[in-house]
């Protein structure tokens, strides 16, 4: 049993992106000019993008508990302008205020990805079991990184980058009450190009791309009597080392998490009363980490929550 699944898009856009700060005063003691960050020039860009995309892809069913695929995805995202005060550059780039001084392009190009993916979704053990596998190669281009530099939003263009990998998921019914869950994802390539213009970002991986990552989850639900059922679930999460900045080096280790709740649940009444804990270990760690403004080198950075208890009522009415 074949299927083929196709399909197109045609797109689009038109933007505009415009700044002028008529208002910034003159005097040398101003912060910005001090600073050399402003004024910057006053810019009016236009971006358009047109691109077609979409998705050919082709199914296999050996058995009726089996499929395996094969994908191709073209993928686009279209370009756009920086808006911000230094989006065409600083004071060093405004001919209004430096004779000859040259603005800085304020637009960024279009995002576009081939992108392939084989795979296959298996039940097996009388279908209390099912596994799914994939492997995939993204091949991008253009690809469109924002920035927080401390005192100016930009997003650049990585000239070519590419991602590859496998993932797998995989459920297991151990029993008539308990399930089994667990995946993960191998990511041993998710990297910029090597570019001069990157700077920092050259030849580096991805933000919030690990090489390793899954999570597995034990379900349990038993009923009480004909109405009630107590339900119950533990669930653990890893995620590898990674980077945590666009503009940095910042990173933080491999972190892993447990996740426990517990309630009972009426099928007829349509409620469920649970009690929860996240982060039950308690574990502290950055989740994205910027730069300092006014200062060089330095890192601020956002925290994960902290272990979080509470109870959930749900209804419908």
């Amino acid at each position: 049993h074949w299927n083929v699944i196709a399909g197109f898009r045609y797109s689009l856009e038109e933007k505009n992106g415009y700044f002028s700060n008529p208002l910034f005063r003159a005097g040398a003691v101003m912060p910005a000019r001090r600073l050399g960050s402003g004024p910057g020039p006053a810019y009016d860009a236009d971006q358009t993008d047109k691109a077609v995309s979409g998705t050919l892809g082709l199914q296999y069913r050996p058995s009726s508990n089996a499929m395996v695929y094969l994908t191709y995805n073209r993928g686009f995202k279209a370009g756009g302008v920086s808006i911000d005060a230094n989006g065409a550059g600083a004071l060093a780039n405004n001919p209004a205020e430096i004779a000859g001084a040259k603005p800085l392009d304020p637009r960024y190009k279009p995002e576009t990805v081939n992108a392939f993916e084989l795979g296959a979704k298996v039940d097996y053990l009388g279908n209390r079991a099912r596994t799914n596998i994939a492997v995939f190669y993204n091949d991008i281009s253009n690809l469109q990184v924002a920035q927080f530099l401390g005192l100016q939003f930009a997003v650049l263009n990585s000239k070519s980058a590419k991602t590859y990998g496998l993932e797998m998921e995989n459920t297991f019914k151990i029993g008539d009450a308990l399930t089994l869950s667990a995946s993960g994802l191998w990511l041993p390539k998710a990297d910029f190009g090597v570019e001069a213009a990157l700077g920092v970002l050259s030849g580096k991986r991805f933000r919030y791309a690990p090489k390793l990552s899954g999570n597995v989850a034990l379900n349990f639900e038993q009923p009480i009597n004909d109405d009630l059922s107590f339900t119950s679930r533990a669930q653990f999460e890893y995620s590898g080392a990674q980077f945590l900045s666009t503009s940095s080096n910042v990173t933080r280790g491999g972190i892993g998490i447990l996740n426990l709740n517990a309630g009972i649940k009426s099928e007829k009444g349509g409620w469920n009363l649970e009690a929860w804990v996240q982060n039950f270990f308690d574990q502290r760690y950055p989740v994205y980490s910027f730069s300092t403004s006014l200062q060089t080198g330095d890192q601020n950075a956002y925290y994960a929550p902290p272990r979080t208890i509470g109870v959930t009522l749900r209804g419908k009415f």
